[in-house]
C-alpha cells in the first residue's frame, strides 16, 4: 500500500495539473495523459536525476536533484516528477529496498499509479479522472489525520 502512495513521475505529473487547476493558477488547462507519455516522462526524468550516468539513482542523487537550481524559463519542480514528489518517496519507489533505484522501479511505480488513476482503464488519464484521484488522496490524507 506505501509503494502505491508514492505516485513517482506519473503522481506528480498527474495530480500537480488538477490541484493547480483548483487553484486558479495560470497555467494551461490539463490536457489528457497517454500511459506511453508517462513512461517517458519517467524516463527522462531518471535521466536527469542519474548524475553519474550509471543506471542507478542514488538517495544523494535523488537529493541533489531536489535541490538542484532551475535554469531560466524551466517551469517549477513543485510537485513535478523525480525533482519533487517522486524522489522525496526514495525508500517506496526503492522495491528490493538495496537504496539505489532502478528504471525498472521508477517505471513501476509510476505506472502502478497511472493504472489507478486510469478509471476507466483506456490508457488515457483525463483531467477527470485526475481531479478524482486528487480529492480521493485528500480524503485520505484528512482521514489518516483524524
Amino acid at each position: 500500500m506505501t509503494r502505491l502512495v508514492f505516485a513517482g513521475a506519473a503522481l506528480a505529473a498527474l495530480v500537480s495539473t488538477a490541484a493547480i487547476a483548483q487553484q486558479g493558477g495560470d497555467r494551461p488547462a490539463p490536457q489528457p495523459i497517454a500511459r506511453a507519455d508517462v513512461a517517458g516522462q519517467v524516463q527522462a526524468q531518471f535521466a536527469l536525476a542519474d548524475a553519474d550516468h550509471d543506471g542507478i539513482v542514488t538517495q544523494a542523487e535523488a537529493d541533489a536533484l531536489r535541490g538542484a537550481p532551475r535554469t531560466e524559463g524551466e517551469r517549477p519542480r513543485r510537485g513535478g516528477g523525480f525533482g519533487r514528489m517522486g524522489l522525496r518517496h526514495f525508500a517506496e519507489i526503492d522495491a528490493d529496498h538495496d537504496g539505489r533505484l532502478t528504471p525498472a522501479e521508477a517505471q513501476g511505480a509510476a505506472l502502478t499509479m497511472f493504472d489507478r488513476i486510469d478509471s476507466n482503464r483506456d490508457g488515457i488519464v483525463t483531467p477527470d479522472e485526475r481531479r478524482a484521484a486528487w480529492q480521493s488522496m485528500a480524503e485520505h490524507r484528512k482521514h489518516r489525520s483524524e
